[in-house]
Parts: structure tokens; C-alpha cells; sequence
């Protein structure tokens, strides 16, 4: 037998028009008496604008890894969405 999962797609909070997440870590070392342990995080923005009707999987993940070729292309003077290496580095 097959499974099937349907869910509704809930439309993302977008940061200059991108996906984007934030991670950061944090310990609960006790909570009484409470002391917790936070080291500072970071957001990783994807390259790629948000649209919602696209078929690339990189417009709907922040995935470092994927945005790499990007970068490298950038790189070598190729133009990404209309930005150099430079403004790639600045989102």
C-alpha cells in the first residue's frame, strides 16, 4: 500500500523577498535554578527570489550549499538575478 500526505502550502515570511532562515543554539543547562547557555546565530538568505509558481527547488530552501555555484559564477563576472559578486555579498 502507498502513503500519501497532503498539506496546505502556508506562504513563508520573506526577508528582501527571500526565504531565509536563522540558526542559532542555545542550552538549557537547568531550570531551577535556571541557567542557560546561547552562543550567537546567524541567517542564511537565499539567493534566489521568492515566487511561489517556480520550479526550482532553490527558490524555497536558504541551502548554502546550493547557492555556492551561484557564488562562483558571480565570481568569474556572470550576473545573478542583475547583481555582481559583490551585491550577492551584501544580501
Amino acid at each position: 500500500p502507498s502513503s500519501l500526505l497532503v498539506q496546505k502550502y502556508v506562504a513563508p515570511l520573506l526577508l528582501l523577498g527571500r526565504k531565509f532562515d536563522i540558526r542559532m543554539f542555545m542550552l538549557m543547562a537547568s531550570t531551577n535554578p535556571h541557567i542557560t547557555y546561547y552562543h550567537e546565530g546567524f541567517v542564511k538568505l537565499s539567493i534566489h527570489p521568492y515566487d511561489v509558481t517556480s520550479n526550482k527547488k532553490e527558490v524555497f530552501a536558504a541551502n548554502t550549499a546550493q547557492s555556492q555555484s551561484y557564488f562562483d559564477r558571480a565570481k568569474k563576472g556572470e550576473l545573478i538575478y542583475g547583481m555582481n559578486y559583490e551585491q550577492l555579498s551584501d544580501l
